[in-house]
């Protein structure tokens, strides 16, 4: 189990994570107090900010045979589980490779927090296998220039080099540097699934990241870059089944990701804590990665 976010002093969270599965839940817990905390926020309302994220994700050939023929399913389950953890303001845009620049599905986060409807609309996206041509990234960098929001992150999953283009750490700084204002930042991430990915340097305003052909290594990593996007703390947990939190500050929501044969309860308030404790929305579930035709 993962747990993000804010809730008050010691909790205990009764949530059974065992090895990782294709059927995680996403859930969130928070005070009685304040029913109207945004599930999904995890700072407070005077630093939270607005955030549009164009993902370009990699649905060539390569994602398809061997030696990983599952690579596909392995970034479109962290891709789902990305999707759930958009807070009330944010929007998240879906662009393949394959399809040049459009955007092949545009969701928003939702006020009640994790949103079913998000993660299922995200495996309901068709990767078409085929090359790996450079202009989805270009027309997302492009979009997210004319978007309002405080935050704009450009994320590219990928498990190799593009066609006819070599992407390099400087330009995507410069993207960064050119494109983004105090009032309006522009970053961009990059996941490189697989062996075949290029490894890129870190440089102002680009954050990369690799991972081998694991389930567990991909997801670990874009759950990171999702923690660094929407400005997230994690928290390690303490114990098995009964599991605890213990922040060493004061926390209105935590967002808890139970991977395996997990069931997310009522948290138990420690006893520390001066607030009830409810769970404040019905948990998600990531189903098995699929790709209709």
């Amino acid at each position: 189990m993962v747990a993000f976010g804010l809730i008050a002093s010691s909790v205990a969270v009764p949530a059974n994570a065992t090895a990782l599965s294709p059927h995680p839940a996403l859930g969130a817990a928070g005070s009685v107090a304040n029913k109207a905390a945004k599930i999904c926020s995890s700072v407070p309302a005077t630093v939270s900010k607005s955030h549009e994220i164009d993902v370009v994700l990699d649905d060539s050939g390569s994602m398809f045979i061997a030696p990983s023929p599952q690579r596909w399913s392995y970034v479109k389950y962290a891709l789902m589980v990305f999707a759930a953890m958009l807070g009330p303001t944010d929007e998240m845009k879906v662009l393949l490779l394959s399809q040049k620049g459009a955007v092949a599905k545009t969701i928003q986060g939702t006020k009640s927090g994790p949103s079913q409807a998000n993660v299922d609309a995200i495996n309901a996206i068709q990767m078409h296998g085929g090359g790996t041509p450079w202009d989805a990234v270009p027309a997302a960098r492009d979009d997210l220039a004319r978007s309002k929001a405080q935050s704009r992150w450009l994320v590219l999953l990928s498990d190799g080099a593009f066609d006819h283009h070599t992407a390099t750490s400087g330009e995507f700084s410069n993207w960064s540097k050119s494109l983004g204002t105090a009032g309006h930042t522009f970053d961009v991430g990059y996941l490189g699934a697989g062996a075949g990915a290029p490894t890129l340097a870190s440089a102002p305003g680009f954050h990369p990241a690799k991972a081998s052909d694991n389930i567990s290594e991909i997801l670990g990593k874009t759950a990171d870059l999702a923690n660094q996007i929407f400005g997230r703390a994690q928290l390690k947990p303490m114990g098995g089944s009964g599991t605890t939190i213990d922040p060493d500050i004061e926390l209105e929501t935590v967002l808890v990701l139970a991977q395996g044969n997990a069931k997310i309860g009522t948290p138990e308030s420690g006893k520390d804590q001066d607030q009830p404790l409810d769970l404040l929305a019905e948990p998600v579930t990531i189903p098995q990665p699929s790709n209709p035709r």
